[in-house]
């Protein structure tokens, strides 16, 4: 750490022999977004595409991004975001890593929500769709 702030990724992978994990795993994500995520009806939640971040070597979300909405609102999903719990970081060849994640959103227009499913690119951006759950906002 340099004063007081995590270690800087000195490289970044979308791929690693154990992926990154929050909490219980996927579920807990899932459980956490569903219940904490609140995008209110001004901020356009069906303009939300997708939600990216890194996990560094402690487990802190970092770089977070918000796809699709912006100002406020943008602003708003990433200090929710901020409020996770740290992660279990990724490993690769034993070390702890920097790994980027990528949660794409589809909002379904008949049930006015978003879908969600838990994307880790593989190399060249071939994703690894978990089985994805309606989270209610």
């Amino acid at each position: 750490e340099a004063f007081g702030q995590p270690t800087v990724c000195d490289s970044l992978y979308t791929v690693v022999e154990d992926m990154p994990t929050y909490g219980k795993g996927k579920v807990a994500l899932y459980e956490y977004l569903k219940k904490e995520l609140k995008i209110s009806k001004p901020c356009r939640p069906d303009l939300l595409r997708a939600l990216t971040w890194t996990i560094n070597k402690e487990g802190k979300m970092i770089d977070i991004d918000v796809v699709g909405l912006e100002g406020q609102c943008r602003t708003a999903v990433i200090d929710q975001l901020e409020a996770l719990r740290p992660w279990t970081p990724g490993r690769h060849q034993g070390e702890a890593v920097c790994v980027k994640v990528i949660l794409p959103i589809t909002f379904d227009r008949v049930m006015r929500a978003p879908l969600i499913s838990i994307v880790f690119f593989l190399s060249r951006y071939l994703p690894i769709i978990f089985r994805p759950c309606r989270a209610w906002f």
